[in-house]
């Protein structure tokens, strides 16, 4: 599912009319050189409404990393911040849950890419969002959150999805 997710991210910064070139998407793929206890980061997971919390749950993680002079440090770090907010910029508009998946055979099912995050919520044990949810009854939201020196916390940039992600058995449907 996260190579999927990759993909979909990536799919997503890959439009002509971003600002990321050719060179910048692969390093976004590829698994970062800088060790992550030196390192920022950036991530996809299911947030809370409230901005500042801690995130719920895991949606992916970028696999690139970027130099971080600050480490070892635990405090919040607004360089990376400003950092994962650009980067969020780029990918936001493109992340549309009614696009077709960007894995092929899921595509040829005829489901979306919120049809694949729906999938992964499942898996994690989320079965409904929205509607028929008594802990997401608004659906979830998405946001975008930054990571210094291989901290356990991650740090919210403040940066959500335009709307809510609401599912039913693993297939994306419309928010109530």
């Amino acid at each position: 599912e996260k190579l999927v997710l990759s993909a979909v991210l990536i799919s997503a910064v890959s439009c002509q009319d971003n600002q990321l070139s050719e060179e910048d998407i692969k390093k976004l793929r590829t698994p970062g050189v800088i060790p992550i206890e030196k390192a920022m980061r950036c991530g996809l997971f299911f947030a809370k409404d409230e901005l500042g919390q801690p995130p719920i749950e895991t949606l992916f993680v970028i696999k690139a990393t970027w130099d971080a002079p600050e480490c070892p440090t635990t405090d919040r770090v607004e360089r990376a911040i400003e950092h994962c907010t650009g980067l969020w910029k780029t990918i936001k508009s493109k992340m549309e849950f009614t696009n077709p998946a960007v894995d092929k055979e899921l595509a040829e099912q005829g489901l979306s890419t919120g049809d694949q995050i729906c999938g992964i919520l499942k898996e994690k044990g989320v079965i409904y969002s929205g509607r028929k949810s008594k802990r997401f009854p608004k659906g979830l939201q998405i946001g975008f959150f930054a990571n210094m020196c291989g901290n356990k916390k991650w740090e919210d940039t403040g940066n959500r999805h335009t709307e809510p992600i609401c599912c039913a058995k693993g297939r994306h449907v419309a928010c109530p």
